[in-house]
């Protein structure tokens, strides 16, 4: 069973079109030049497909990084 953090990382480097090796805890939108407002939106509707979720507008604008992306999702009682 593929484990959570691997998952979202996945999916992050997929919708970014960056190597996997680029996600990690320090990945934001401040230091991903690919990561810009329209791969954010991308990279929301990916995660709540992937993860099964629906996450509020609230939590779609928090998501700024790598970290706070695992936290909005802890949310939705996804472990990593």
């Amino acid at each position: 069973m593929i484990n959570n953090e691997i998952l979202l990382k996945n999916t992050v480097a997929k919708v970014l079109g960056v190597n996997l090796d680029d996600i990690n805890d320090d990945s934001s939108m401040d230091n991903l030049h690919e990561w810009d407002s329209v791969k954010h939106l991308n990279l929301v509707l990916a995660i709540e497909e992937v993860f099964g979720i629906s996450m509020t507008e609230e939590q779609s604008l928090e998501m700024l990084s790598f970290p706070l992306i695992k936290l909005v999702l802890s949310e939705h009682n996804i472990n990593f």
